[in-house]
């Protein structure tokens, strides 16, 4: 085995060592620290679960108050015993509150 790596590392290597010597331009200039710990655009932007996640979580967001929204205006139009009236408005405040 030993001989024949050192065949082939003459054979392609020319019995130099490539990392040894330095190379312009090698490694990319180090980012800052600020461009470093920001996630969105290091991770989520690039990992298709996370960014599924969010325009899961975005689309959620969106339909939650749009039915918050459904219901003060259901409220708005519909005369409602005050049992359910109540229940209506506590669920409208419900789902804006968990939208946000």
């Amino acid at each position: 085995m030993v001989i024949a790596f050192r065949n082939w590392f003459r054979k392609f290597c020319k019995n130099q060592v490539g990392w040894a010597t330095p190379q312009v331009d090698q490694l990319p200039p180090t980012p800052t620290k600020d461009q470093l710990l920001e996630r969105y655009w290091s991770h989520v932007a690039r990992c298709t679960s996370c960014s599924a996640a969010l325009k899961a979580m975005r689309g959620l967001e969106v339909a939650l108050q749009v039915a918050s929204l459904g219901i003060v205006g259901f409220l708005a139009v519909a005369k409602g015993t005050l049992v359910t009236a109540t229940l209506q408005k506590d669920a409208a405040v419900l789902c804006f509150a968990a939208s946000r």
